[in-house]
């Protein structure tokens, strides 16, 4: 009678776990997708809703640093900046396989940058992409990178949005939308550096990650398959040095197998000689990026690599 009861309890908790997590999930999920700003705003965009002709991704040198209105005045096509800070080369394929399960773009633009460096904060992250899961089985499969039990823990409704409640709660607000404004994607930056050219060279001294230069490979494959033509680009940094990067050699090599042109402007003279581009040694700042989406242009144009089909 006893190890009746306690089977009743422990019977009546799962249960009331199992009821209270599908609760508090579906909330969640509720207003994830009601969030009218922000970085979530612009991924839930960008996977179900957009159909641009350009479409640009990478991490936050991408987000900051391609103005979406530049490429449209210039290419006469519509463009959007799916660009995402902390992202990672496994964010970007998963954003691409939710694009290609709808639609292909004419051109999707790639910035590169160190993308195959060794980094736990890569898996970690592709924490961006779970509330897609459960909707998206496209994007399953890159979801669960992140660890050999992610498809286990995706089974709760709550998990895979408990990274961001606090963005769900203030980006459901009228003052959040004041404060996350972009233009179709791209959010500027406005600081403006002014200290010496950086000469360090050790972050360049890093273990390449195997899985991510695999994946560089799917995502130039997708393209390939479905008709995209795909550039891959190499913005500025503020540094004087003249040792290659491993990753950038590495991808423009496979780039180059595959026949995919890779337009490399890390080291490029007009940006190491103009300090006030640069938001920081990283990070082109607005004027820099108006700078730059009309050099990326003017490659496009110059090397016949935009068409339309």
């Amino acid at each position: 009678m006893m190890i009746s009861k306690i089977y009743f309890r422990i019977l009546t908790f799962i249960s009331l776990v199992i009821i209270l997590d599908l609760v508090v999930g579906k909330t969640l999920n509720h207003y994830y997708f009601t969030q009218r700003a922000g970085e979530e705003f612009r991924a839930t965009y960008i996977i179900e809703k957009s159909d641009a002709e350009v479409v640009i991704i990478g991490a936050s040198r991408a987000n900051h640093q391609y103005h979406p209105e530049i490429f449209e005045n210039r290419l006469r096509m519509t463009c959007y900046n799916a660009g995402r800070d902390g992202s990672s080369m496994f964010y970007y394929y998963g954003i691409l396989k939710a694009i290609t399960s709808r639609y292909s773009p004419k051109l999707i633009i790639l910035d590169f940058s160190r993308d195959f460096e060794m980094k736990q904060n890569s898996y970690d992250r592709l924490a961006m992409l779970a509330p897609y899961y459960e909707k998206h089985p496209e994007i399953r499969p890159v979801v669960e990178l992140k660890s050999k039990y992610e498809k286990y823990k995706m089974l709760s409704s709550i998990y895979p949005f408990n990274s961001y409640i606090f963005a769900i709660a203030q980006r459901n607000t009228n003052f959040n939308i004041q404060n996350h404004t972009d233009t179709k994607g791209y959010t500027p930056l406005h600081r403006r550096w002014n200290r010496p050219i950086n000469s360090d060279t050790s972050f360049l001294n890093y273990e390449i990650d195997t899985l991510k230069v695999a994946v560089y490979r799917n995502f130039i494959e997708e393209c390939l398959a479905s008709k995209i033509n795909l550039v891959i680009a190499s913005s500025p940094f503020y540094n004087n040095s003249d040792r290659v990067d491993p990753s950038t050699y590495m991808a423009k090599q496979i780039a180059k197998s595959y026949g995919i042109s890779f337009i490399d402007f890390s080291k490029d003279s007009t940006f190491r000689r103009n300090p006030g581009y640069f938001a920081d040694i990283s990070h082109l700042n607005e004027d820099g990026a108006i700078v730059l989406s009309n050099r990326i242009i003017d490659s496009l144009l110059i090397k016949n690599l935009v068409w339309k089909h």
